[in-house]
């Protein structure tokens, strides 16, 4: 059983409130219990009490071996005798000087911790916890092979902590370990007060790095006011590392140190980092729980002690833009009594070049973090009255807010309201890059910003049409919304953008002459499709005349286009008849896309109000004969059929992105794709991005009861419990779980440990699987009585038989 599996299993012990765990542990082989031992995790209480009472001394050995042993075990298993046990212990990369201490202060000395000492030549981690030890032979080795002491022990001051520890000190280094070591060199569970506050002024002068303060903040010793001012750290680009192992640890907890971070600015400043990496929608990990209860106690705090008045926020700007070193509480205190005083200004940032590759900006820090706060204000008409009170110089800054998931929409509509057009510009090369956002600023119907979408960043296909069209986006609105000059220009000269040709997308504008211009490029500068939806919206216009013109022989259309419309407009009455050709020419070709079209061709068929032809995709897909562009395309339709998702659900049944998306539109495709398709295998790291459910999880389409119902493997399962805050309440119905189907003995728990590592089914099937196999059916003594009673049975036309 290795890592992943062993860690699946303690997760399943550890929510089992009903298991036996010494029974269970007992009925383990030895190799399984001792990789659950070494894999397990943060080992929970009830363990540590087996171990301590009943393990065997390779059992204590292989729980040694646990890289995840927390301050309580480390404490608790300290007081084992068994020398190679203490000797894993005190090299364990989570144990601190205290542990090392208490352990150098047993007499007698294990022979394993001693010889560890003494073959140990330089280490200051493990050799400077025995410098003031009992053992006088180990103490004076310490004091010889430790490196930095030939001129004798360093002073237990903090200006020598402060010396050793600090960047222009010439034995810095960054790596966590070495420097746990310099701290082995200090006494601090000796320090007082007065030499807790000497450091942290110290510190405040010249914070310490990043690396540095994380170590620190990890220590038990460290009072919880120099905790928290340790968490501004001398990282610029501060990611929050300080305060994810501060609140991990619990130095401190999330309210405490929104009211008690003696940098206010600096503290928003780096939460708006970490949303700025964190929340990134192509980050690869997975964000840090401990950042989630932040956000609500923040937007909490903003809302008791600061309000939503213009004047105060205001005020508030300009404190922060000044760099005033105090909590926010304070902050915010001195924002509602002072008056407003003058800061500096940024320019605007330089917009990206136009029609580029629609790639999101690089992260970038804003002059003061007041708008990280704005996004925790939930009133619309505050931020509308804030924003307008602010000048075109102060909107700029929320333009160099660099974060990479979507504004909240009550920001980005206050701040489309009020901002000039400059200002607005250089928000959408900034911000325009989320969908959200997008959607939002279209919802304006503004010409200007909907110009400004379509040439940086360059939008979906289908809005391309809507806003190439005049379709309106804003609910209730009926009129059509005109083109922005700019926007005539891109489409007339057709500059490519990615993978896409504007000038396909002039064939479904209002303006005849813009589609006449389309239609009249050279012939394969438009595909089939987009030339028939040209032709039928010159139809639509009343503009038969000039569709015969470009039908003609040597005219720009395709040949079979042309030739279509030449026939139909020979026949009688051809003119009223020419556009329900036109359509039916356009569901023609949509067939032959479907098998070998480019996304160009059958993306102008699906642009139409009638639906496509589902007959006839259906018949396409069960022959196999549709092409990767097609799926892709008809995945991207609101109005997709059930019928036609299940048909591509099984023909592509290996296909994650074709999951992806199907899971997200109800929930009985959401369930087919779970049953269809396995969860993530186990990985050193989770990519989120290779979680196919989690559309249908945001969506609501499937629940937590559903990925532990019908999730396989089952192993996946278990792994990604801990590992995603959409699964946080799934350990919780382990417990349920685990008795419903009777897998709470010791001899099920068995089972359970051989199989989980090979076994494909779910969560549920291996459980009762493991009950069946512990189950003994019991044989009643009158059916016993019938068997050894009853005469040997022939079939008709066999010889008797003997029993």
């Amino acid at each position: 059983m290795t890592r992943h599996p062993a860690q699946g299993l303690a997760l399943l012990l550890q929510e089992a409130a009903h298991a036996d765990l010494p029974g269970v542990l007992a009925r383990l082989s030895p190799p399984h219990r001792a990789d659950l031992l070494r894999h397990c995790g943060p080992p929970p209480s009830r363990l540590v009490d087996w171990a301590l009472a009943h393990a065997t001394p390779a059992d204590l050995r292989a729980l040694a071996a646990n890289s995840n042993l927390d301050d309580e075990a480390l404490t608790r298993l300290t007081a084992v005798t068994d020398g190679p046990t203490l000797a894993a212990l005190y090299r364990h990369e989570r144990g601190s000087t205290r542990h090392r201490r208490r352990m150098l202060d047993a007499d007698p000395l294990a022979d394993e911790l001693r010889e560890l000492l003494l073959d140990e030549p330089r280490s200051r981690r493990l050799l400077g916890p025995a410098l003031d030890c009992p053992h006088l032979e180990l103490a004076a080795h310490a004091a010889a092979c430790i490196p930095g002491l030939r001129r004798g022990r360093v002073p237990n001051t903090p200006q020598a902590l402060y010396d050793w520890c600090s960047p222009p000190g010439p034995y810095f280094s960054a790596d966590r370990s070495l420097l746990r070591g310099r701290l082995a060199l200090f006494r601090l569970d000796l320090w007082t007060a007065d030499d807790w506050n000497a450091f942290a002024r110290l510190h405040d002068d010249a914070p310490l790095h990043d690396s540095m303060c994380r170590v620190l903040v990890e220590l038990p010793e460290v009072p919880q006011h120099i905790a928290l001012a340790l968490t501004h750290s001398g990282n610029p680009r501060d990611d929050g590392a300080v305060i994810r192992t501060g609140l991990r640890t619990g130095a401190f907890s999330g309210r405490e140190l929104l009211r008690g971070a003696p940098d206010g600015a600096h503290l928003l400043r780096t939460l708006e980092h970490v949303d700025a990496y964190y929340r990134a929608d192509d980050h690869t990990g997975t964000a840090p729980t401990e950042f989630d209860d932040l956000r609500t106690e923040l937007a909490s705090l903003v809302r008791e002690s600061l309000g939503t008045d213009p004047a105060h926020l205001r005020t508030l700007l300009a404190l922060l833009a000044d760099g005033e070193r105090r909590t926010l509480p304070a902050l915010f205190a001195a924002a509602r009594t002072l008056p407003e005083p003058p800061h500096k200004h940024r320019p605007l940032p330089d917009p990206p070049p136009p029609m580029r590759h629609p790639l999101p900006p690089k992260p970038r820090t804003s002059t003061s973090p007041f708008f990280h706060l704005l996004c925790r204000v939930d009133d619309p008409d505050a931020l509308r009255a804030v924003l307008a009170a602010l000048d075109p110089e102060d909107l700029g800054e929320l333009c160099h807010y660099g974060i990479r998931t979507a504004l909240p929409d009550a920001l980005v509509d206050a701040f489309a309201d009020v901002a000039p057009p400059e200002v607005a510009d250089a928000f959408v090369a900034h911000h325009g890059h989320h969908p959200r956002t997008q959607a939002r600023l279209l919802r304006r119907d503004d010409p200007r910003l909907n110009d400004r979408l379509l040439r940086t960043y360059g939008l979906k296909p289908a809005l391309w049409r809507t806003v190439v069209s005049g379709t309106p986006h804003s609910p209730g609105r009926t009129e059509p919304v005109p083109l922005h000059p700019d926007t005539l220009a891109v489409l007339l000269d057709d500059p490519q953008t990615g993978h896409t040709h504007p000038v396909q997308y002039a064939a479904h504008a209002r303006d005849p002459d813009l589609v006449l211009t389309a239609l009249r490029r050279p012939v394969g500068s438009l595909p089939a499709g987009a030339q028939i939806a040209g032709c039928r919206r010159l139809v639509e216009l009343g503009m038969v005349a000039e569709v015969a013109e470009l039908a003609q022989e040597d005219g720009p259309l395709d040949l079979l286009v042309a030739t279509r419309i030449r026939q139909t407009l020979a026949l009688v009455g051809g003119a009223a008849r020419l556009g329900g050709q036109l359509a039916a020419l356009a569901g023609a070709q949509f067939a032959r896309d479907l098998q070998s079209g480019m996304p160009p061709s059958h993306d102008e068929y699906l642009a139409w109000p009638e639906p496509p032809e589902w007959e006839t995709v259906l018949d396409r897909l069960r022959a196999r004969r549709v092409t990767f562009n097609a799926v892709n395309t008809l995945l991207r339709r609101d109005d997709l059929p059930d019928e036609v998702a299940h048909a591509i659900l099984r023909t592509h049944k290996k296909e994650r992105w074709v999951a992806e998306w199907v899971v997200g539109r109800s929930r009985p495709l959401a369930l087919a794709t779970l049953a269809q398709f396995p969860l993530p295998a186990p990985k050193t790291v989770l990519h989120r991005r290779k979680v196919w459910f989690l559309p249908g999880l945001r969506a609501g389409h499937l629940g937590v009861g559903d990925i532990l119902a019908h999730g396989r493997p089952a192993l996946s399962t278990l792994w990604l419990a801990p590992r995603m805050h959409e699964l946080a309440a799934l350990p919780s119905l382990l417990d349920a779980t685990v008795t419903a189907h009777g897998a709470d003995t010791p001899d099920a728990w068995s089972v359970v440990a051989a199989l989980l590592p090979d076994f494909s089914g779910t969560l549920p099937e291996l459980l009762s699987v493991a009950a069946a196999a512990t189950t003994v059916a019991p044989v009643t003594a009158s059916v016993t009585a019938t068997v050894t009673s009853s005469p040997p049975t022939t079939r008709p036309g066999e010889p008797g038989r003997t029993g």
